[in-house]
């Protein structure tokens, strides 16, 4: 699931909004780079996390305002799963 799609599953879509009209939208300039981020998403300083003003934004658009964990540490930590079932023919020792 990439991270615009994972935002609107956490908190819907507001219509007729892009991400670059909402408060937790911003921008960062290092050099003669700009990188642009969603702070509710949150800012590992890497491409990973840069942001497209022009996605629809979410349901926490335009205020922005979120105070849980940033979404990526949420994705991070979701994505692991362990399964302790042996495979068929599986020595254990």
């Amino acid at each position: 699931m990439n991270k615009i799609d994972l935002m609107y599953r956490l908190f819907g879509k507001k219509g007729g909004l892009m991400c670059c009209e909402c408060k937790a939208f911003y921008r960062n300039r290092y050099g003669t780079r700009t990188y642009r981020k969603c702070r509710n998403y949150g800012d590992s300083r890497s491409t990973g996390t840069d942001w497209k003003a022009t996605y629809q934004a979410c349901g926490l658009a335009p205020s922005g305002e979120y105070n849980g964990n940033p979404v990526v540490e949420i994705a991070k930590h979701g994505t692991k799963t362990k399964d302790d079932t042996p495979l068929e023919g599986q020595v254990t020792l």
